[in-house]
Order: C-alpha cells, then sequence, then structure tokens
C-alpha cells in the first residue's frame, strides 16, 4: 500500500470515531472528493478504481453491462471456475469451497437470466449451469449444510434438463440417493437408484455406481441378504471393467470407491471388523494431495476402531486427525468425527487417550 494511501485510511478511520452517523457519511464523502481532486480522476473512474461501479448488491441488474451475450468464451471461462473450486475442495474441504460456488452460480445465473445467448451454444449454456448447481451441491453436501445442498440439486435438475443432458443428470441423481442415505433416508436412495438401474441403456460403470448405491441403501435397512447380493453384482460387473461409454465424470468410480461402499455396507450391518480393514487398506492407497479424502477416510477409520473397542488403534489415528481438523474444512467429516468421539468411554480408556479425544472435541467445537 502507498504512503497516500495510508494517508486516506488513517483520515477515514479517523473520521468514523465517535461522531454521528450523518457527521461520518459527511466526512468520508469530503474525503474521497479530496482524493479523487487530487488523483485527476472524473467520478466514473474513481469509481471504476475503488471497485464501487457496479450494482448495490442484492439489486436486480437490468443491463447486463458488458455481459449482453453468452459466448463460448464465457462458457469456457466458467467451467475453468469449476475446477479451480473441485482443486480447492479436493485440498481444503467443502466449507470454503461452497461459499466460492455460491457466489460464482449467483453471478453466471444472473448473466444467463437476463444474456442473449446464441441458439447454437443454448444447451452448452444450461449444461454448464446445471453442473455448476451439482458442483455446487456436493460442496455444500461435504460442509454439511444438507438443506441446501438439496436446494442446490434441485437447481442442477432444473438447468440439466433444460439442456438435454443425461449424463450430468444421473451424477446428480447419485448425489441425491448419497445425501438420502447420509441423512438416514434409505428408502429414497433405494427408489433413486432403482429408477435409474430400470433403465435399459447405462454405461456398465453406471451401474455399477447405482448396485452399490442400492446396496449400501439395503444395508441401512438391515436387509443383509439383499444388501450382499447387490454389492456381490456391483463388485462383479466392476471386474469386468469400463465399456468406454462412460461419462469423463465417473472416473472416481476406481478401486477406493468401490472399497468405500464395501466398507459402508458392513458398517451398516454392523460388521466394524470387516469395515476397519477395508477402510484400513483404503486410507493406505489415497493420493497424498487429496487432503480431504484424507481426513474423511480417516474419521471412518476411527468410528469403526471405536465401534469395535480398538482403543489403541484409534488412539493412534489421533494426531493426523488434529491435522486435518485444522487445516480441512469439511462440515459434514467433522459431524462424522464428533459422532465417533462421543461414543469413546474417556472415564475407562487411557489417560492420554481421553484426553486426546477431549482436545480433538475442542478443536472441532473452535472450527465449527
Amino acid at each position: 500500500m502507498t504512503a497516500r494511501s495510508d494517508e486516506w485510511g488513517g483520515r477515514l478511520r479517523a473520521v468514523c470515531t465517535p461522531y454521528t452517523k450523518v457527521d461520518v457519511v459527511d466526512g468520508i464523502a469530503g474525503i474521497l472528493r479530496d482524493a479523487r481532486l487530487e488523483a485527476g480522476l472524473g467520478l466514473a473512474a474513481m469509481a471504476r478504481r475503488t471497485g464501487y461501479s457496479k450494482p448495490y448488491p442484492g439489486r436486480p441488474e437490468t443491463n447486463p453491462g458488458a455481459q449482453d451475450s453468452i459466448s463460448e468464451d464465457y462458457i469456457v471461462r466458467t467451467r475453468a471456475r469449476m475446477r479451480e473450486l473441485l482443486a480447492v475442495d479436493a485440498r481444503y474441504g467443502g466449507n470454503e469451497a461452497s461459499k466460492q460456488a455460491l457466489l460464482l452460480f449467483r453471478s453466471v445465473q444472473r448473466t444467463v437470466g437476463v444474456a442473449h445467448c446464441p441458439p447454437s451454444i443454448e444447451r452448452e449454456q444450461y449444461s454448464t449451469v446445471g453442473e455448476l448447481a451439482e458442483v455446487a451441491g456436493w460442496f455444500f453436501y461435504d460442509a454439511d449444510r444438507q438443506d441446501t445442498a438439496r436446494r442446490f440439486n434441485q437447481e442442477a435438475l432444473y438447468y440439466l434438463r433444460w439442456a438435454g443432458d443425461k449424463s450430468l443428470e444421473l451424477l446428480t441423481l447419485q448425489n441425491i440417493a448419497m445425501q438420502a442415505e447420509y441423512l438416514g433416508r434409505p428408502a429414497e436412495a433405494l427408489r433413486i437408484s432403482r429408477d435409474v438401474l430400470a433403465r435399459e441403456k447405462l454405461p456398465p460403470r453406471l451401474r455399477v455406481l447405482f448396485l452399490a448405491r442400492s446396496a449400501h441403501a439395503l444395508a441401512l435397512r438391515q436387509q443383509r441378504g439383499d444388501a450382499l447380493r447387490a454389492l456381490g453384482e456391483a463388485k462383479s460387473r466392476y471386474l469386468d471393467g469400463p465399456s468406454g461409454d462412460e461419462p469423463a465424470w465417473a472416473y472416481w468410480v476406481d478401486d477406493r470407491q468401490m472399497a468405500w461402499f464395501e466398507a459402508m455396507v458392513w458398517t451398516a450391518l454392523h460388521d466394524h471388523g470387516k469395515a476397519a480393514d477395508i477402510f484400513h487398506a483404503a486410507l493406505e492407497s489415497s493420493p497424498q494431495e487429496r487432503v480431504r479424502g484424507l481426513y474423511s477416510r480417516s474419521a471412518y477409520l476411527f468410528a469403526s476402531f471405536t465401534a469395535l473397542r480398538g482403543r489403541r488403534d484409534a488412539e493412534d489415528l489421533l494426531p493426523s486427525l488434529a491435522t486435518y481438523v485444522a487445516e480441512v474444512g469439511s462440515g459434514r467429516t467433522a459431524s462424522i468425527l464428533d459422532r465417533a468421539l462421543r461414543q469413546v468411554p474417556v472415564d475407562e480408556v487411557r489417560p492420554s487417550f481421553a484426553e486426546g479425544v477431549s482436545c480433538l472435541r475442542d478443536l472441532l467445537a473452535a472450527r465449527a
């Protein structure tokens, strides 16, 4: 910051105490006028320089300004922003990514709502907005803001159906089923999965995905035989490999994801020993740069250990979990971890473990 900027900032702060609102407004107006005249700027130039040339937040834009027509470049730039946000989510979690996604979605939705779009790219435009809503829905799901996540999923379906984008519509339905399972609504998740599986033309990896979702939903309903049959079919079809017709987003239906599904089925069926073994193997093979994933898998493994009363194993995870809690903002993972920490009988465990659990709960509370 320049010396002149320091001077103007100091004068502004001095104005704001201890006078009335009218005094403050008059004083600030005078200071800004002096600054503008000294810099030789007109009102419009001063507004552009200070960032106040845009409409008041919340007031509808009657004229979209420079963005009065949607272009291919605008769509490309929007998709690039989505990729940036996905990288933020992978490293820092949905808490932060969701805030930025909300701002971006509002901006894009407003632009699309008022700007002209050439017919040749209209479907691509709506597909982009729909994908942005789907991505935002995932971020808010991870941030554990479930009502907002559900609203974004509905927004995604709205735009994707306009675009005729069946592929991303299926991804959104997968997200809705996933959220239903997390919120304890397995019947809803099962209905979604079965409706999708009833479609004749479904790429192999997507059939695997919705079979695995069905298995987890059935396990949550304690339909053990049906759950294990669905899981077995999902694993068998997964080993058959992809067909080449899968959408680009299906890349994450991989070995680690299949391991997560299997572990979650065993968790729902209360076989925490099998779940712990699978969670541990998945954690060991997780990419170190995808820190949110490491945090999530560590939390699930900790929960399995506590259910098994595997206190020494659970205690060994506390240092890495403390690091993840401090560095990653994932409200959903924090909720899973907090529930597991509350299951630890602190009056019965080693003092070091009890102290570690207490410290970790304090850290979670401070991050909430």
